[in-house]
């Protein structure tokens, strides 16, 4: 039996750490930022869809073309330093175009990166330990969630900095992230004989995936069309009257608790089944979801946003980690690299929708919506039945 925790999930967990760290410092003030210089509920969906849909597309194409060439480490190295770099571009970003522009670098270094990384977590351990190996991937990630957006409060707070500046100062740990992944090793394996890597050629996965690996996709992704970029979360809070800092505050608790209960959802998953937790996980998404728009006191706003770190503790990793038992160790990074592609495009429709919803009505009735949709994905998980070798029991 192999080593579940090996050096290079080491690495990629500690430049995940420190990309979060230079990302989160950024994520709670981002939207609060596109806000005062003017940027609508719609528009800000749209500047999000769009920069979602390029991650989507290039998790999917990357993915299988790192497949195709044999190589993961020099698409990882390449996405990383594209997303440290929109840090710097976001400081120059007094027009909607520059943000987009910066949105536009992290999303496709992300959509470059994502594929191969989860590759290489999938192929460094066996399948029995992949809920742990996600889930401790995930909590280093998500700490660095939490000290950013904690940086972000002391400089706001105690050193009365300005955004710009703080667009800056991000860009100091998305470089170190950077430069620890030169240091990731990898078999190189042989490059497919004619590799067809079009751009949407990793579609076809789809065609020749196991019957399972289609079981488990269709609810997640029917959940993805009703999940919006938390940017709508901050906005619902800053609507209610909350301040910047408090609203900074919460976001980082949300990523404590996200980091928290992250590995104890992967052993929970790998002992217990990753139906089961998705569907919990599913469930606590309803429940912040139906609760938060009429969220006014800081106590309350605190507690949802404990309830929805531990919402995406559950899914996050298991998602993946489920979806890569089900797929060979040849087409590792195209199975997760098409999961994560239309897993964004749906991402991109819900952002998309949300905001319009959000325009013409208010943040309450789109996240009913959103709740109503999540409880759909429950009833499929509860009306298909999986291999019990991949779901030890049901919700």
């Amino acid at each position: 039996m192999k080593k579940w925790l090996t050096p290079n999930i080491w690495k990629l967990s500690i430049v995940s750490l420190f990309t979060d760290i230079s990302s989160e410092m950024l994520y709670p003030i981002l939207p609060l930022y596109m806000q005062k210089i003017g940027l609508n509920g719609t528009t800000i969906g749209l500047i999000e869809g769009i920069g979602e849909s390029i991650a989507a597309w290039g998790k999917g194409y990357f993915g299988k073309l790192s497949d195709d060439k044999g190589t993961r480490k020099s698409f990882i190295v390449i996405g990383y330093g594209l997303s440290a770099i929109s840090k710097l571009l976001l400081a120059f970003s007094i027009f909607p175009f520059v943000i987009y522009l910066a949105r536009f670098s992290d999303k496709l270094g992300k959509g470059i990166r994502s594929s191969p990384r989860d590759g290489i977590l999938a192929n460094e351990s066996d399948k029995e330990h992949l809920g742990k190996v996600f889930g401790f991937h995930r909590s280093m990630d998500t700490v660095g969630a939490a000290i950013g957006p904690f940086l972000t409060l002391g400089l706001l707070y105690y050193l009365q900095f300005e955004y710009i500046q703080i667009f800056y100062i991000a860009f100091i740990p998305g470089m170190l992230g950077w430069i620890i992944t030169t240091l990731i090793t990898e078999t190189k394996t042989e490059p497919k004989l004619k590799p067809k890597s079009g751009y949407f050629s990793f579609l076809m996965y789809f065609k020749n995936a196991s019957n399972e690996y289609k079981k488990i996709i269709f609810p997640i992704l029917i959940f993805a069309l009703f999940n919006s970029s938390d940017f709508f979360l901050i906005l619902c809070l800053k609507t209610n009257g909350f301040d910047d800092i408090f609203i900074i505050i919460a976001y980082i608790i949300y990523n404590l608790s996200f980091a928290l209960f992250s590995y104890p959802a992967g052993y929970l998953a790998d002992k217990f089944g990753f139906k089961l937790m998705l569907g919990l996980g599913f469930g606590i998404f309803i429940l912040v979801y139906s609760l938060i728009g009429n969220v006014h006191s800081q106590l309350s706003a605190i507690l949802i946003f404990i309830l929805y770190g531990i919402y995406a503790a559950f899914t996050d990793g298991n998602a993946k980690a489920w979806l890569t038992k089900n797929a060979n160790k040849e087409d590792k990074n195209t199975a997760i690299g098409f999961f994560n592609a239309i897993q964004s495009i749906t991402i991109v429709l819900a952002s998309l929708w949300t905001g319009i919803i959000v325009d013409i009505f208010n943040y309450q009735t789109a996240f009913y919506i959103s709740a109503i949709g999540a409880g759909v994905s429950i009833v499929l998980f509860l009306f298909l039945k999986f291999n019990h070798e991949y779901s030890h029991t049901s919700i």
